[in-house]
Parts: structure tokens; sequence; C-alpha cells
């Protein structure tokens, strides 16, 4: 009876200890995953931080070239005005002349 008790005993042992195995080996696989997954998606936070950064950058010096390009412009409409003034004058000065 001790014998077979024991032996009963012995298998429902090396089923649990079996099992717990298989349940920390699914564990340290869980752990494994989420800490990839972390990493992971720090580095991703990384390289969109510096691409945001890099679009920023890129933005500000879009914007100050137009404000540039815009003062330009500006110079350069009042430059037309006046050269357009200063025909016209011309024009009808030489048309009195003849």
């Amino acid at each position: 009876l001790l014998k077979k008790l024991k032996g009963e005993f012995s298998a429902k042992l090396g089923d649990c200890q079996k099992e717990e195995m298989n349940s920390k080996h699914a564990y340290d696989m869980i752990i494994q995953d989420l800490t990839d997954s972390i990493e992971n998606g720090e580095t991703d936070i990384e390289e969109k931080k510096g691409h945001v950064q890099g679009k920023m950058e890129g933005s500000a010096k879009k914007k100050k070239h137009l404000l540039s390009v815009t003062a330009l412009k500006a110079e350069n409409e009042k430059l037309l005005e006046a050269t357009a003034t200063e025909c016209s004058e011309k024009t009808l000065s030489f048309e009195e002349k003849q």
C-alpha cells in the first residue's frame, strides 16, 4: 500500500514539477516579449523625436526664407512702381517734345 502511494505521489510530484517548469518558461517568454516591446517602443520614440526635430528645424528655416522673400518682393514691387512712374513721365516728356 505504501509503495503504491509512494509511486502515485512520485508521479504526481513529477507532473507538478513539469507543470511548474512549463509555467515558468511561459512566464519568462512573456517577460522577454514585453521587454522587447518596451525597447522597440523607446527606440521608435527616439527616432520619431529626431524626425520631428528635423521637421521643426526645416520649418523654421522655411519660415525665415519666406520672410526674406516676402521683404524682397515688397522691395521689388516698390521698384517696379517707381520704374513704371519714371517710364510714364519719360513717355509724356518724349511725347511733348515731339
